[in-house]
């Protein structure tokens, strides 16, 4: 395990508080009943870096896996008319969006 800050975030998260947390979410699930569950999500523990993060976004925007509304979504960003298909790669001539 390596010793930045963001390797710890993701230590606390998988070995700390995951293992009582599974044990809230399965109490909890039980009394809401059928078809309903709890579930934590450590999702901002684990997210790297702004600069990596962005990255990834961008990639994923190139590869037609999300659209750019759901990349704005990711950054906690207002979505934008119209911007709710994926990028055909072959319109931006493999350049970054």
């Amino acid at each position: 395990m390596g010793t930045g800050v963001a390797e710890q975030n993701r230590g606390l998260g998988r070995f700390t508080l995951s293992p009582w947390t599974v044990r809230v979410e399965q109490r909890l699930s039980r009394l809401l009943g059928a078809q309903r569950w709890v579930e934590f999500d450590f999702a901002g523990l684990e997210r790297p870096n702004v600069e990596t993060e962005i990255d990834l976004i961008i990639k994923q925007m190139q590869a037609g896996l999300i659209t750019r509304n759901e990349a704005r979504a990711l950054r906690n960003l207002a979505p934008i008319d119209g911007e709710d298909t994926p990028d055909d790669e072959s319109e931006t001539d493999g350049e970054p969006v």
